[in-house]
């Protein structure tokens, strides 16, 4: 087996070498999902343990490094505790290589300021292209904020006969606007003998051609921590082979908790009950570690009492987090009532036609009046 370009005689055949390519961990977050602060407290300890448990995978499966293609904290203020966290599972992994670049949240983020950069740690540079060996692979990186009009990011310069991942943080466009400090410019990329660039900001797996030579892909976040976020996260394992300069790249789902973002349309529900049967079908296929996003859209019935609290309690239940939204619109025609001549009908024409209410608030009017006029519109 051969790991790292050294041979072992006994096993009389080649192995790729293993790299993990991870960006956007945000270490402290704050999070965007209205926790308690228990829960938001035990989901950042998560995240942690989500970088701790990637590291233990790497060591188990034989990984020579893992490359975190920037943000690996949320903020530049990091508190002394998260960084001798980092600090300590870095140093306790002396046999895998760690490549850490900076990204637009952590720019001026400092690690090891007392203690030293340890040995297994490579870090880049701003302003220029720093290269490191790693047994016949070259890891080039650039630390953003990117100047493109020096060519300062125009591509490192690699060697077109050896196996090459280049390291990045930003948003990748083709074309030059606005600031672009915080973008990767593919063009100035391309036929550069870049056989993986390894990109860190989008928070979503993607991969696509850099050139007839390589590609480029995000690895996306290590956990979801918005609803925005949703899907399997993990990280991307790269099979290297420097011998015969071939380099292959896979999708892994790592995260402790997955996060959905769910639409049920309640048109035609009339009760309670059978909306709290509609949620609970659509959490249905959920893990109870999993959270939920959940958004009532559709056509609502006039009487039909939405109780948000009622449906929360149920919902989170049955997984890790819900959260309930409602964006239901009256389902009511006016024109239906034109000829009504109840009670009924001539305030759904009153309302209607008053030219001084936006459509919503029309809407508003007209359930809380049927609602008055069925004594309540409590619901069951």
């Amino acid at each position: 087996m051969i790991i790292g370009g050294q041979a072992d005689a006994s096993a009389g055949r080649r192995e790729d070498m293993k790299i993990i390519h991870c960006s956007d961990i945000h270490l402290e977050s704050p999070l965007r999902l209205n926790f308690s602060a228990q829960k938001a407290k035990e989901r950042r300890a998560e995240i942690f343990e989500s970088f701790c448990g990637l590291v233990g995978y790497a060591e188990a499966k034989n990984v020579k490094a893992v490359i975190i293609a920037g943000d690996l904290f949320d903020t530049d203020d990091v508190s002394e505790r998260v960084k001798r966290g980092v600090e300590d599972v870095i140093r306790l992994h002396g046999g895998i290589s760690f490549f850490l670049l900076r990204g637009n949240h952590d720019k001026t983020a400092g690690l090891f300021d007392k203690t030293g950069v340890p040995g297994n740690l490579k870090l880049f540079d701003a302003g220029r292209w720093t290269a490191y060996d790693l047994d016949g692979v070259t890891v080039s990186g650039i630390n953003p904020p990117y100047e493109y009009s020096d060519g300062l990011c125009g591509g490192p310069r690699l060697d077109p006969g050896g196996l090459n991942i280049a390291v990045m943080h930003g948003a990748a466009v083709n074309y030059k606007s606005g600031d672009m400090t915080d973008a990767v410019l593919l063009p100035q990329l391309r036929d550069k003998n870049i056989d993986y660039l390894a990109l860190g900001h989008y928070h979503n797996f993607f991969r696509a051609d850099l050139d007839k030579r390589g590609i480029y892909c995000y690895s996306g976040c290590l956990e979801g921590r918005g609803f925005d976020e949703s899907g399997k996260k993990g990280f991307v394992l790269i099979d290297a082979d420097a011998q015969n300069k071939k380099l292959t790249a896979q999708f892994v789902a790592f995260c402790k908790r997955t996060v959905y973002d769910l639409t049920v349309d309640i048109t035609g529900v009339r009760s309670m009950y059978a909306l709290e049967t509609a949620v609970l079908g659509a959490l249905a296929d959920l893990e109870p570690s999993d959270i939920a996003g959940l958004t009532l859209r559709g056509g609502r019935e006039p009487l039909l009492h939405i109780d948000l609290e009622r449906l929360s309690e149920i919902a989170n239940g049955r997984v890790y987090y819900c959260k309930i939204a409602d964006e239901s619109r009256l389902a009511i025609d006016p024109s239906d009532y034109a000829g009504d001549l109840s009670l009924k009908g001539e305030f759904i024409r009153l309302v209607s036609n008053d030219a001084g209410l936006s459509p919503d608030e029309k809407s508003a009017v007209i359930e809380r009046g049927l609602k008055a006029m069925d004594g309540g519109g409590r619901g069951i």
